[in-house]
């Protein structure tokens, strides 16, 4: 699969091979919750974010426990430089919710963080993943900003309807924001959270939203096989599945943007100065082919009524 940039103007600045780690804590009236930040070098331009949420058995106080497993595991111990930030988010307590998702993007979306906002993806094991999934699909519209694709591993998927264990399960109005969220989710095939969570990402697929689904033989255990930056599925690890769905906006107010059966379909509620809309696809993320060029349906390049496109991949 090709990856694909939407893009009016892209922005990917100074990013060198070494990076730092920054405590911080996001806090406020009655939670508290340690973030682990990995920013690459000499940045001074907005950068894409992983942000990864670990499972109960790393919740609580002591932050070292977010180097256990996932993306932090392999900055520490194998000297992986990333030319991305990575945020390791440590709930204070078990099974965090999407308003543990909300307040940690409160905090990490300070400018002094450098993370573009239109480039940021979740990834998360266990309760973790369980944050991810309610985060999607119960944060209301004001309080929600969408990742551009999310990792889950090993949790039940709450977002079906109908019984999973009878086979009457279904997609329903919670779901429908995952047809513009990608999705790849990971489990152990002797999980007992292994057969729900297939059947919710087959019934993705089978809707024709943007998933992939991976069973693994094993528990509920072995996520750094995956998190591991060497881990490679259609030559593409983890990471670099995610960063093929990027959307950089500006000067142009999007009501929806898919990526569908081998289309891009986007509607515009307001445009300002919009000439036309270029299309680029990359390999690594960081040099960019222009692949086609679709025209603003504005007139004189401004618009404040709906305005939709599509583009053929």
């Amino acid at each position: 699969m090709k990856k694909i940039l939407f893009i009016i103007l892209f922005l990917f600045l100074n990013i060198s091979s070494n990076g730092e780690i920054i405590h911080t804590v996001a806090s406020g009236p009655g939670y508290s919750y340690n973030l682990e930040i990995y920013i690459p070098n000499n940045t001074t331009g907005a950068l894409p974010a992983v942000i990864f949420i670990p499972g109960n058995g790393e919740v609580g106080t002591d932050r070292n426990k977010l180097y256990t497993n996932g993306p932090l595991k392999y900055i520490r111990d194998n000297a992986w430089s990333p030319n991305f930030i990575v945020i390791g988010a440590q709930p204070s307590s078990t099974w965090p919710n999407e308003i543990f998702v909300q307040r940690v993007l409160l905090e990490v979306f300070k400018p002094i963080y450098h993370i573009n906002q239109s480039r940021w993806y979740l990834t998360g094991l266990s309760a973790g993943a369980n944050a991810i999934f309610v985060y999607i699909t119960n944060s209301n519209t004001s309080s929600f900003i969408p990742p551009m694709a999310i990792v889950p591993f090993s949790i039940t998927t709450w977002a079906q309807c109908g019984d999973v264990n009878i086979g009457t399960d279904y997609l329903c109005g919670t779901d429908l924001r995952y047809s513009s969220i990608p999705a790849w989710g990971f489990a152990g095939s002797s999980d007992s959270h292994h057969d729900k969570m297939r059947i919710f990402f087959n019934r993705l697929i089978e809707a024709g939203y943007t998933a992939r689904w991976t069973s693994y033989a094993g528990g509920h255990c072995c996520w750094n096989n995956f998190y591991d930056p060497n881990y490679r599925e259609n030559q593409k690890n983890i990471y670099e599945w995610m960063f093929q769905y990027p959307t950089i906006i500006l000067s142009v107010e999007f009501k929806y943007f898919t990526h569908q059966n081998g289309y891009l379909n986007w509607a515009t509620e307001q445009e300002s100065n919009s000439s036309h809309f270029e299309i680029e696809e990359s390999t690594d993320g960081e040099n960019w082919t222009k692949i086609g060029e679709v025209p603003s349906k504005s007139i004189d390049g401004n618009s404040s009524i709906e305005l939709s496109y599509q583009f053929r991949i």
